[in-house]
């Protein structure tokens, strides 16, 4: 895992452009709201040149702000029942690579690596990309985090603080931010 966060540092560190952090997940099922969560979070930090969306589910259009980015973080919740007497995880984190993945005709996919290579196929370019799962236990409807899923958010807040906090003391970059309630443009 060092070697991936001295990628991601070296992608978003004292560099210009934007870094997208986009949380995904139903707000309505429990852990499954750690995406959107982190997100709001980071997007209250208010740092210069990060641009964090929080949503149900990723769509298309985004695409042609994946073009334009410098480097994109996905944020997702990730199915991991307790184990009694092993290692939970906290948090994990993949460096992505763009990939087509068929769904069945749907404009809707939950994979970011679908998302990269329609940014690729029609803008030229996808930037570099991680997808940080966090996991947790339980997706039934409800508002309420599991134990498990609020210390791996609070672990990939921190971790995120780190990469893109620096951001904020090397340069100032413009701004631009979005809520979960506005649109990408």
């Amino acid at each position: 895992m060092r070697s991936l966060v001295r990628e991601i540092a070296a992608a978003t560190r004292g560099r210009t452009g934007t870094v997208l952090v986009i949380g995904y997940g139903s707000t309505l099922h429990s852990d499954d709201s750690v995406g959107p969560r982190i997100a709001e979070a980071i997007a209250g930090r208010g740092y210069p040149g990060v641009w964090a969306q929080a949503l149900p589910q990723l769509v298309p259009e985004l695409a042609e702000p994946l073009a334009r980015s410098r480097a994109a973080i996905f944020v997702d919740a990730a199915l991991n029942p307790p184990r009694p007497h092993r290692p939970q995880r906290v948090f994990g984190l993949l460096r992505l690579q763009p990939s087509y993945i068929h769904h069945g005709g749907s404009l809707h996919t939950s994979d970011p690596r679908a998302l990269l290579a329609l940014a690729q196929a029609l803008y030229g370019h996808c930037p570099p990309a991680w997808l940080l799962t966090v996991p947790g236990e339980n997706f039934a409807l409800g508002e309420t985090l599991s134990a498990q899923a609020a210390l791996g958010m609070t672990q990939a807040v921190a971790f995120l603080d780190r990469m893109l906090g620096a951001r904020r003391r090397e340069k100032s970059m413009p701004e631009r931010r979005v809520s979960s309630t506005q649109s990408l443009e």
